[in-house]
């Protein structure tokens, strides 16, 4: 049976035909990749063999290729597929005599086999675990009528309001000290994540930026913390209403995976109607206790 090369695509992501015993390079492939222009690969074939093609193709009645019968065993596009000789690899008739062993779709921008989202850094917490972020930091030359699972800088997104709105694409929002987020209250609706910048442990702007996002505006989505997260803080940004941090710090690290952070149980100024002081607070107390008198 012929083994043809195929792609399905669509904006975000395609489905191939590739299969890990076709060569070395492959022999690592995942179901799932992310390449490096942020889309999704699926290979659902990877793990398939020879044999399971061949009886596939029979307990489905799929038709044989015609070039199959010509001596084409590998088919690609026509530019690069050629007749495989009697006793040849079936894939030495793809680009034979160009040095290469894979098709141009199947490698990312830089060049490489795209990773596999396995592979991916996982430095995000969030739900109680560490997972692969999808989101990127802004970059310079980023357009922002374009750019996807990006953390638009609050500066960049009022220059550009129009062209933000009107990108199809997920994005999220970044928040640095001294941003006035009230400039972007009416559309916080329209970003699946805000991140919040701590770019120091003394620099406690973040703090006011995330209560006033999570209480006063009522932002819903995700809200995460990025810059200088350390251990001493987990406590103190959950109760400002972040729900996600993005943490590089290692002793940090572990403190949220073996959950051995300080936490807060007593509280001098509680928040929202979550957080009750033991006992009355005298002071109170003693207002009430005029006002009966």
């Amino acid at each position: 049976m012929a083994t043809v090369a195929g792609s399905c695509s669509t904006s975000g992501g395609w489905v191939t035909g590739r299969k890990r015993y076709q060569t070395a390079e492959r022999g690592v492939l995942p179901h799932f990749e992310l390449t490096s222009d942020d889309r999704i690969k699926v290979n659902p074939l990877a793990y398939f063999s020879d044999a399971d093609v061949n009886a596939y193709k029979i307990t489905h009645g799929l038709p044989e290729h015609p070039l199959f019968a010509k001596g084409y065993k590998s088919i690609g596009c026509a530019p690069c597929t050629t007749i495989v000789a009697e006793g040849e690899d079936p894939r030495a008739g793809r680009w034979r005599g160009l040095n290469k062993k894979e098709c141009g779709i199947h490698f990312d921008f830089n060049g490489a086999i795209a990773r596999p989202v396995a592979a991916v850094e996982k430095n995000l917490f969030k739900d109680g675990a560490f997972i692969a972020d999808p989101f990127r930091a802004w970059a310079e030359g980023d357009d922002p009528a374009t750019v996807r699972y990006t953390h638009i800088p609050v500066k960049v997104f009022l220059e550009n309001r129009a062209a933000v709105l009107g990108n199809p694409h997920p994005n999220g929002l970044l928040v640095m000290p001294g941003d006035k987020v009230e400039n972007i209250v009416a559309d916080l609706r329209r970003f699946a994540s805000i991140a919040v910048s701590f770019p120091g442990f003394t620099d406690g702007r973040g703090y006011t930026s995330a209560r006033l996002l999570a209480e006063r505006y009522k932002y819903q989505g995700e809200l995460r913390a990025v810059g200088d997260v350390l251990t001493d803080q987990f406590t103190l940004m959950r109760r400002c209403g972040i729900n996600a941090f993005v943490v590089t710090n290692p002793g940090a690290r572990k403190a949220l995976e073996t959950g051995a952070f300080s936490t807060v149980n007593l509280f001098y100024q509680p928040i929202g109607t979550t957080e009750v002081p033991v006992g009355t607070r005298p002071f109170l107390r003693r207002a009430v206790e005029q006002e009966i008198a």
